[in-house]
C-alpha cells in the first residue's frame, strides 16, 4: 500500500510569499571586512595550490561574511585558536578580527528592521547562521 500526500489534498492554506532582492550599500568598515575576508580566502586557496579539500572552512568563512560580521567573527576566533601559535596565518586571522571591531554600522540589520516595520505584520526572517540570528535579535531589542 502507498499513501501519497499533496498540499492540495490537505486543509492547510499557506500565506502568499513575497520575494524581493534589496540592494544594500555597506558602510566603509563593512565593505573593508568583506574585502579583507575575500582576500584572505583567495590567498589561502592560492597557497594550497587549488586543493579543494582544504577549502570547506574558507568557503564557510566567505559565506558567513555575506551573512553578518557576527557569524564570521565566531569562525575567525575558532580558526585562530586552532592555528599554530608560530603560524604567520594566525596574525592575519587576528587582523580580520580587528577589522570587525572597527565596524559600528549594521546595514543589513537596519534594512531588515525597516522592512519588518513597513510590513506591519508577522514575518519570518531566515538566517543561515545562528550568530546572525542572535545579532538580529540583539539589534531589534536595541532599536525597539
Amino acid at each position: 500500500m502507498m499513501i501519497r500526500n499533496r498540499r492540495s489534498e490537505g486543509n492547510i492554506h499557506f500565506t502568499k510569499r513575497f520575494v524581493k532582492n534589496v540592494p544594500l550599500l555597506l558602510s566603509q568598515e563593512e565593505q573593508a571586512l568583506y574585502d579583507a575576508v575575500t582576500r584572505f580566502v583567495r590567498e589561502r586557496y592560492e597557497e594550497s595550490g587549488g586543493d579543494l579539500s582544504s577549502m570547506l572552512s574558507l568557503v564557510t568563512l566567505q559565506r558567513e561574511v555575506c551573512s553578518s560580521r557576527d557569524a564570521v567573527f565566531v569562525t575567525l576566533v575558532n580558526l585562530f585558536k586552532k592555528t599554530a601559535e608560530d603560524s604567520p596565518i594566525r596574525a592575519k586571522i587576528w587582523e580580520l578580527v580587528e577589522v570587525i571591531r572597527q565596524i559600528k554600522a549594521n546595514t543589513k540589520a537596519e534594512k531588515a528592521l525597516e522592512l519588518v516595520k513597513e510590513m506591519n505584520d508577522k514575518v519570518i526572517i531566515f538566517t543561515e547562521y545562528r550568530a546572525t540570528q542572535e545579532a538580529l535579535l540583539q539589534f531589534s531589542g536595541r532599536t525597539a
